[in-house]
């Protein structure tokens, strides 16, 4: 009687014990990853003029033929998806619209400011997408940046991304171009080349050849013979009334 029920009691123990278990997997999201350390490769993060502070990137849908054009903008709960982001963090938009192909490419226009920059364009001290301490990702919101806002950005560039279905796509940005250097440099071309047009004689005004004073114009009578040649007398002429 003990052995038996000892027997069931180790059964009821054993049978306690086992369990089913549902393995969770991650899943990737479906988006764009703006890396930052790429971005602002050169100039760094910092508040110094010549550094990066904060930078705005703006989605929108790729156009042409080739998807090299700038189309429509994306808009997420009715508001163009757009977001600001910290230099130092990775900026990622996700759950983006889908086509049947399973892929489809976005235009990301970046707009990067230095602290004065940022400061005069009027854009939010404090941002909806706060960093985390270990300046992971920064995540989706939607941010809406003026046009005169971004034309007060120190540098910008335009990336290109073609999201895949269940994994984040790194978007391809050249390198930050200045907004402010390139115009000065245009002008200071220009001004040096019109300085170098009014120091160069008009030709419309230029003396004539001297080797031409000489010659009569067309139709003028040539002088005769005997005529003084630099004031010489002439050979038979009379000096003082008196034969030479």
């Amino acid at each position: 009687m003990g052995t038996a029920l000892l027997a069931a009691a180790g059964a009821s123990a054993v049978a306690a014990c086992t369990s089913s278990t549902t393995t969770t997997t991650f899943t990737p999201i479906t988006g764009i990853e703006i890396q930052s350390a790429s971005l602002v490769a050169g100039f760094g993060c910092g508040t110094e003029p010549n550094q990066v502070f904060r930078y705005v990137a703006v989605l929108n849908f790729a156009s042409g033929l080739d998807g090299g054009g700038v189309g429509a903008p994306v808009f997420q709960s009715g508001v163009p998806l757009t977001n600001i982001f910290e230099c130092f963090s990775d900026g990622v938009f996700e759950n983006l619209p889908t086509s049947d192909a399973g892929s489809l490419t976005f235009k990301v226009s970046v707009f990067a400011y230095s602290q004065s920059a940022y400061e005069a364009a009027g854009l939010p001290e404090d941002l909806g997408c706060p960093p985390i301490p270990d300046a992971g990702f920064c995540t989706p919101s939607s941010t809406p940046v003026t046009a005169s806002q971004e034309d007060k950005a120190s540098w910008k560039t335009l990336c290109t991304a073609t999201q895949q279905a269940g994994t984040p796509v790194i978007a391809m940005c050249p390198p930050l171009v200045s907004t402010t250097e390139a115009p000065e440099t245009d002008a200071a071309i220009d001004a040096a080349r019109d300085g170098a047009l009014d120091a160069a004689p008009d030709a419309t005004s230029a003396a004539p050849d001297a080797s031409n004073d000489a010659e009569p114009p067309d139709g003028a009578a040539a002088e005769p013979d005997g005529a003084p040649v630099d004031g010489a007398p002439v050979d038979g002429a009379l000096v003082d009334g008196a034969a030479e």
